[in-house]
């Protein structure tokens, strides 16, 4: 178990691309940390998730992201360039789809 803070124990889980897959919704809950975040974009399915080991005893946080319109994508990049936002600081690692193992082994230490 992590023991420093919930902010030091954020975590982005690797992308998966499979816009409403059950499958890549559960790998992405089974793949970040306590206290982590997942966000789910893209709409369409039913996704069953054993809630008590999946997402409460890890204390996660799921949200939900509905896409913007094209305008709505440029106004959101011109936010993060004029506030400086520090993407760097909040992606700590990105991986491939065919470095899953890799990924792996870094989430476990």
């Amino acid at each position: 178990m992590f023991a420093g803070s919930p902010i030091q124990a954020q975590r982005v889980a690797s992308h998966q691309s499979m816009f409403g897959s059950p499958q890549a919704r559960n790998d992405a809950v089974d793949a970040v940390k306590y206290w982590g975040r997942v966000c789910f974009v893209g709409e369409g399915n039913t996704t069953t998730f054993d809630i008590s080991p999946q997402i409460i005893h890890k204390q996660i946080t799921i949200h939900g992201s509905w896409t913007f319109s094209t305008g709505g994508l440029a106004e959101v990049a011109d936010y993060v360039v004029e506030r400086n936002v520090p993407l760097d600081d909040l992606i700590t690692h990105s991986f491939r789809l065919d470095q899953a193992e890799l990924e792996k082994m870094i989430q476990a230490g």
